[in-house]
C-alpha cells in the first residue's frame, strides 16, 4: 500500500501535508508525487526565505486560514518539507481533491 503524502491527527487535530518544493519553477502550482510527497512548483527562489513565504501564501489558498496557522514544522532550507494545519471540517475534502 502506497502512503499517503498527508497524516490526519484526529487525536490532536491536526492535518501534516508531507511536501517535495522545487523552487525557482516557471509558475506555481501543484504537481504530482516525489519520493512519496506532494510535489509543489514555486515561482520563487529559495534565498532569505522567499519560497517558504509563497509556499505558505500559496497553501492559504487551498486551505482557508490565516498564515499564522500554517506552520512549517520542517524543512526550513530543505526540498521536503512539512505543513502542520488545524483540521477544520471541509479540510478532508479539500485534501481528497489535492492529493488523490
Amino acid at each position: 500500500m502506497e502512503e499517503k503524502p498527508y497524516k490526519l491527527d484526529y487525536d490532536k487535530k491536526k492535518i501534516y501535508l508531507f511536501l517535495y518544493i522545487k523552487a525557482n519553477s516557471k509558475n506555481t502550482k501543484w504537481g504530482g508525487l516525489y519520493n512519496g510527497r506532494k510535489v509543489v512548483y514555486l515561482k520563487e527562489k529559495p534565498v532569505q526565505g522567499a519560497a517558504n513565504q509563497a509556499l505558505t501564501s500559496f497553501i492559504k489558498l487551498a486551505f482557508p486560514l490565516p498564515l499564522q496557522d500554517i506552520k512549517l514544522q520542517q524543512g526550513k532550507t530543505s526540498k521536503f518539507k512539512t505543513i502542520v494545519l488545524p483540521m477544520k471540517e471541509n479540510f478532508l475534502s479539500i485534501i481528497e481533491n489535492l492529493f488523490e
